[in-house]
């Protein structure tokens, strides 16, 4: 009201107000904690230079409005989906979820959001070999070879990882009767004879053997002057056996000198080591350059060995084959 003492127009006109308001010059900004003063009561952040009104005090929560022409309040709050939301009572809650938590501290009026990593996050990644690999710069380098590409897709946070199948087995071919191909993505491999193939799908393997009682082992060779060829090597295997063998054999020379005949002979294996039984029976032809030239069956670690040697001052090229069988001790 606006009092007029007596009639002295000289008089001070002044203003009794019913609730004056309470005025704060601080260099810092009211927070929720500053709750002892009246509704009304006017502060000023002389650091930022911006007013606050204190609007509420409910449930003993301080909310301090800025002026209008200050930093401005905040509305609503907006996140990736979901629209604006306001808030409730002058307040947003802003929550963390999953890894993410979000720490406030009303002294400061800050909101700390970190990323626990409990979990979640990708520290290293290990392939088939050459241990962890960590990233550089924030990234690790994901690259295919041959025909393994690797495509990335940033828009996504997508890798694709595919095979260009340049290298895939589309038909096998055999010795006779042209590529085959796959009937409802598999080929069938079925042993003919004494040729067994056995399957293991667990492994991803095929076996394939012979189990012919009478077996028979070629091959070749070449010796220089009285230098020595192995022909024919047999295993005898890891358990005691008998193993009885013939043996024929055929040399030619540069100059069409030949040489050629047979060998018999029997070993025993004890599954470490071979010896000869008796002796080695030869039947052997030869032109009188080669006479000097020879072959043999003979016990050589736990294997047998048909093993051919030369003539001085002769190349002479050989072959020779071997057929065996074999009885192992207790069958």
């Amino acid at each position: 009201m606006v009092g007029r003492p007596g009639n002295d127009p000289l008089k001070y006109l002044g203003v009794t107000a019913p609730t004056p308001p309470d005025f704060v010059r601080l260099p810092k900004a009211p927070t929720t904690f500053d709750t002892n003063f009246n509704i009304g009561t006017i502060w000023l952040d002389t650091e930022a230079q911006i007013f606050y009104l204190l609007v509420s005090l409910d449930a003993n929560v301080a909310i301090w409005d800025p002026f209008a022409g200050g930093a401005g309040g905040i509305d609503t709050l907006e996140g990736d989906t979901g629209g604006q939301v306001p808030p409730t009572g002058g307040n947003v809650n802003i929550v963390g979820s999953g890894d993410i938590s979000v720490a406030g501290d009303p002294g400061s009026s800050t909101l700390v959001i970190s990323d626990s990593g409990g979990g979640g996050d990708i520290d290293t990644l290990t392939g088939n070999t050459g241990g962890a690999v960590s990233p550089t710069a924030g990234n690790i380098d994901v690259v295919g070879v041959g025909d393994i590409t690797v495509t990335g897709n940033p828009g996504t946070s997508t890798l694709t990882i595919s095979d260009s199948g340049a290298s895939d087995v589309n038909t096998l071919t055999g010795n006779s009767g042209g590529a085959v191909g796959p009937t409802a993505g598999n080929i069938d491999f079925v042993g003919s004879g004494n040729v067994q193939v056995t399957g293991n799908p667990g492994t991803s393997t095929l076996t394939i053997s012979d189990d012919a009682v009478l077996k028979t082992e070629c091959g070749t060779g070449t010796t220089t002057g009285t230098s020595t060829a192995d022909l024919v090597t047999i295993p005898l295997g890891g358990s005691a056996a008998t193993f009885s063998l013939e043996a024929i054999v055929a040399g030619k020379a540069a100059t069409a000198d030949g040489i050629g005949g047979s060998l018999t002979g029997s070993f025993r294996t004890d599954g470490a080591s071979a010896t000869v039984i008796g002796s080695v029976d030869f039947i052997v032809n030869s032109d009188a350059a080669l006479v000097t030239a020879s072959f043999d069956l003979i016990a050589s670690g736990n294997n047998v060995i048909l093993r051919a040697t030369g003539a001085a001052a002769t190349t002479i090229d050989w072959q020779g084959c071997v057929k065996f069988l074999s009885i192992v001790a207790g069958v």
